[in-house]
């Protein structure tokens, strides 16, 4: 499965750092380089590509929003 994530530079790299935290490394094919948007001119925003794994149901629980 792969997963494109929008958003700053600041803000993808946070949650790639929370996806490597989260998730086991044996589930995580690959984390891109930020990719900046670059159709219409300048803008703040890009995004990276996570890759996982299959990974089979009920493996692992994602940290709770706030915890």
């Amino acid at each position: 499965m792969e997963v494109r994530v929008m958003g700053t530079r600041a803000e993808c790299e946070e949650f790639a750092a929370m996806v490597r935290r989260s998730v086991p490394e044996r589930f995580l094919r690959s984390i891109s380089a930020f990719y900046p948007n670059r159709r219409g001119g300048f803008s703040t925003e890009g995004r990276i590509y996570i890759k996982f794994a299959d990974i089979p149901a009920g493996t692992f629980a994602l940290p709770e929003v706030g915890a």
